[in-house]
């Protein structure tokens, strides 16, 4: 019986090679989906250090993208990466992308167990992160002066990562 997971390396959506090519973020997307598991297989610390690995990878593809030719002025991508090694799921993600796996709980019920948080301006704590290390969090039509900057516009979605409490079940 195969596994119902890839045993090696790794499979994007393949969402991505569906876009239409004037869609925002194809091109962002295209490049993360090369560079990314590239980037990660070449770092020496993914056996021993896969948190400084997965860091270091999405920094390092994403100084790609802005020194290469891909315009991500106006648009850009999430990422996500889960490597399974034995028993062990890590995961990493930039954005608003999420991660969930199916269990079966003790009464053979599947439900579903979130492994990552969504980056998002929606949520507070993440707003205040990106505020703290030096970023404006604006809404397009901020920066195009159409609306004023100074009114908190992504505010009240989410207060805080989703417990396991409010997780959808099957």
């Amino acid at each position: 019986m195969r596994p119902a997971y890839p045993t090696k390396g790794f499979k994007l959506s393949q969402r991505v090679d569906e876009c239409k090519p004037l869609e925002l973020g194809t091109e962002c997307a295209l490049f993360a989906k090369d560079k990314v598991p590239k980037n990660l297989l070449k770092d020496p610390r993914l056996s021993s250090d896969h948190t400084s690995a997965y860091t270091r990878t999405f920094i390092d593809s994403n100084l790609q993208m802005h020194r290469g030719s891909v315009d991500d002025s106006m648009s850009g991508t999430t990422a996500i990466v889960a490597r399974i090694k034995g028993r062990s799921v890590h995961v990493c993600n930039v954005g608003d992308s999420r991660a969930t796996l199916g269990e079966v709980n003790s009464q053979g019920r599947l439900r579903a167990v979130d492994l990552s948080h969504d980056q998002t301006p929606f949520r507070d704590d993440e707003c205040q992160r990106v505020k703290a290390a030096g970023a404006r969090v604006l809404t397009l039509d901020q920066l195009e002066g159409l609306k004023d900057q100074n009114i908190k516009c992504w505010a009240g979605a989410y207060t805080r990562p989703p417990s396991r409490s409010n997780l959808s079940r099957f």
